[in-house]
């Protein structure tokens, strides 16, 4: 259901999946992706939780005004001006990949906002071939992009090879994960986006020492997006995080494996409860 929120550019509609009753719970997916990422996920967390998937500005089904700023500074005020709108004086969080960067940078700026943060292959400091080509972002790439036959094929090998261990990336899939991204503004968000990836990663490793929140960090063995380096490197600036790592997955564990990827954040929330 999409709720509108204040923004520089006006109002901005941002979509979410709402299901369940109970202390709220947003989860926000990675870069390229939507809500859809959650659709294994989401009933299971609905059994104990008032559960959110969000789709960022600039990705899913939420607004993609272009020329807006997506830094991740500017992503987290909207987060928390959605909370606003939804009545959601604190939440738990659950981010994947730029999702997880996205949770810290909310849970760094209004710690009394979150009550815990639950990490999926979180992005950190790091190289990424995508960050460093965007430094040469022209208007022209968003209609390539776009258009460009080879483009979804190119994805769809990535996804394939890179993203994800043993799961199938069939014509479904790509017509879920294709969509959202093919729409007016989506492009242009996701250059927008990777142009200032790297410098807000290192903006937000220099805000992560001061959150006290109880923190989990999934990673999956097999994961070729994120390097291990980026993942230690956000560890050593928690306060002791729990740290779980799932076999045989890669990129997003919580489709790749949901049923085990629920079982570990199940004990996550429960060990909250028990203190």
């Amino acid at each position: 259901m999409p709720v509108p929120i204040d923004d520089h550019l006006g109002r901005l509609p941002l979509h979410a999946v709402s299901v369940g009753d109970g202390p709220p719970l947003i989860v926000l997916h990675g870069y390229l992706q939507s809500s859809w990422a959650w659709r294994h996920n989401l009933d299971d967390f609905a059994r104990r939780f008032q559960s959110h998937a969000l789709c960022t500005p600039g990705f899913g089904w939420s607004a993609k005004p272009i020329g807006a700023d997506y830094r991740l500074a500017t992503q987290a005020r909207r987060i928390l001006a959605w909370m606003d709108r939804m009545d959601i004086t604190q939440s738990h969080l659950v981010g994947s990949s730029l999702g997880g960067a996205l949770a810290l940078q909310v849970a760094a700026v209004a710690p009394q906002r979150v009550l815990s943060v639950a990490l999926v292959n979180p992005a950190g400091p790091g190289w990424y071939p995508m960050a460093s080509l965007s430094r040469l972002q022209h208007t022209l790439w968003s209609p390539l992009i776009r258009h460009l036959p080879g483009v979804s094929w190119g994805l769809r090998m990535g996804l394939r090879h890179i993203a994800y261990g043993d799961m199938p990336i069939d014509d479904e899939y790509m017509r879920h994960f294709l969509g959202p991204l093919q729409s007016p503004g989506g492009p242009e968000a996701a250059l927008a986006v990777a142009m200032h990836f790297s410098a807000d990663m290192e903006q937000l490793s220099r805000r992560t020492p001061g959150i006290l929140c109880p923190l989990l960090m999934i990673r999956g063995n097999r994961d070729q997006v994120m390097p291990e380096s980026a993942f230690r490197r956000i560890i050593d600036r928690l306060r002791q995080p729990q740290i779980v790592v799932m076999e045989g997955c890669g990129h997003c564990p919580m489709e790749e494996d949901p049923v085990r990827f629920n079982e570990v954040l199940w004990g996550f929330w429960s060990r909250i409860e028990a203190l």
